[in-house]
Formats: C-alpha cells, sequence, structure tokens
C-alpha cells in the first residue's frame, strides 16, 4: 500500500513539474520590448496588426508570438481549444517534442507565449493575447 501511495504521489509531482499555471506576466531574460513599427490606434493606444483577409490566430502568428507548450500539460491543452479549428495557424513549439528549442528559447514553464521578445507565462485568455499582440478578436 505504501509503495502505491508513493508511486502515486511522484507521478502527481512530475506532472505538476511539467506543467505550471502562472497568470502573472514574466520577462524571464528581461529582453525589452521590441520595436514593430505598427500603427497604434490614437483612441486606446493598442496596435492595430490585423488586416482583413485573416484570422485572429493568423495575425497572431503574424506578429512573430511564439506558444511554447507541451502535449500532458492541461493548461497548454485548454489554451490550445481557445483558438478551436484555427490552432494549426498558431506558431506551436511542442517542449515535449522538441526540449532543446525550448532550453535555447529559456523556457522555464509552460504555458509560455514569447510575444515581442518577452515571455508571458501562464494560460491567456484571447481577450489577453489581443492586448498583447494587437490582434483585434474576430
Amino acid at each position: 500500500m505504501k509503495k502505491i501511495i508513493l508511486t502515486l504521489t511522484m507521478g502527481l509531482f512530475l506532472l505538476m513539474l511539467g506543467c505550471t499555471e502562472n497568470n502573472t506576466e514574466g520577462n524571464i531574460n528581461n529582453e525589452t520590448d521590441v520595436q514593430t513599427g505598427s500603427q497604434t490606434d490614437d483612441i486606446n493606444g493598442q496596435t492595430d496588426n490585423n488586416d482583413d483577409s485573416g484570422s485572429f490566430a493568423e495575425c497572431i502568428t503574424n506578429t512573430g508570438a511564439i506558444f511554447y507548450g507541451s502535449e500532458n500539460c492541461g493548461h497548454c491543452t485548454i489554451q490550445k481549444n481557445l483558438f478551436e479549428d484555427d490552432f494549426n495557424k498558431i506558431n506551436y513549439v511542442s517542449c515535449l517534442e522538441n526540449r532543446q528549442a525550448c532550453t535555447d528559447a529559456g523556457i522555464t514553464a509552460y504555458p509560455t507565449w514569447d510575444i515581442d521578445g518577452k515571455k508571458h507565462l501562464g494560460r491567456k485568455t484571447l481577450e489577453e493575447l489581443s492586448t498583447l499582440t494587437g490582434c483585434k478578436l474576430d
């Protein structure tokens, strides 16, 4: 019985290590924002990166944003599902399949969004991603 409890505890611990939820924004490597040169909306100060021909997901990708996650991370799955059929348009790096790419990018937890050179930790709402990228929701 002790072996079963120990095994379950270790499994839960490893699962928690592989997937963290952190809703605060973080700049892991203290990079500064990159100037995009995009026009700013004078009304709300938000950059308008959408053109009329693309979806919200395409706009996010066109800004250079990268979503780092893992297939065994529940928060990553929830993040992916927010995009429904358009998730395939998101620039996604699986840290399970591309461990070195995530290490090289300084990813220490996921989900993590890299937007304009800044790391944003934790699952984001579509509204938060709109604000961070300047892309309008469809």
